[in-house]
């Protein structure tokens, strides 16, 4: 589990977005450069998923333009289980990619 208190969901987005590469037929969508505020906060609207009759929620990231995330960024008490991700790009890589965005943009 990675600490996120202070992100929302939309800044999560951009920073694993960051840290990501693109995969295999990923790079047919890739998009080079950074994932703007606008752009992720409307993504996220459109992934959001609940379930009501258990009352499960996720904003849940296979991939997005062609980079592997495989993260729910709608974080539960602060915190968000980035397991895939760091499994696919190496141990704290989620950890770090958050740190850096932090230390970027305040």
């Amino acid at each position: 589990m990675v600490n996120v208190r202070g992100l929302d969901s939309a800044d999560l987005l951009r920073a694993l977005y960051a840290a990501a590469m693109p995969v295999g037929m990923g790079y047919l969508q890739y998009q080079r450069g950074e994932l703007g505020r606008e752009q992720a906060l409307e993504e996220v609207k459109h992934q959001y998923i609940l379930d009501k009759d258990d009352g499960f929620e996720c904003i849940y990231f296979e991939y997005f333009l062609g980079r592997r995330i495989k993260v729910d960024v709608l974080s539960i008490d602060g915190e968000i289980d980035c397991y895939r991700f760091d499994r696919f790009y190496g141990q704290g890589a989620a950890d770090k990619a958050i740190e850096a965005f932090i230390k970027e943009n305040g």
